[in-house]
């Protein structure tokens, strides 16, 4: 083994591919000088240089959109916000045959 050799060579020399991340319709391929994202077979690459910055800047982010999720909380405040457009729709629909009543009552 040679100490020049790159960590992602001899990742590739074991396993006969760079390392990658795969899920549906996406892929993420790292190579030693470049990161290629495959989505629905169009190809993106981005420099080393950029993907190092990018993700200095990306895990700070995601770290705080992790920090207070809360998915059961989520789901119970959008139920909640559901019941209260019923509620108010119901009470535009009473109000709307209240003012029909009237006004039927006016004409006669």
């Amino acid at each position: 083994m040679s100490t020049d050799e790159h960590a992602f060579e001899r990742y590739a020399r074991r396993t006969g591919h760079y390392p990658r991340f795969r899920r549906t319709g996406f892929t993420l391929y790292v190579h030693p000088s470049y990161l290629r994202i495959r989505i629905l077979s169009r190809d993106v690459y981005i420099p080393r240089q950029t993907a190092v910055e990018l993700l200095r800047w990306l895990v700070p982010l995601v770290k705080r959109m992790t920090d207070g999720l809360d998915p059961d909380g989520a789901m119970s405040e959008y139920l909640e916000q559901e019941h209260q457009i019923e509620e108010a729709i119901r009470a535009m629909k009473g109000e709307d045959r209240r003012r029909r009543r009237i006004l039927r009552k006016a004409r006669i």
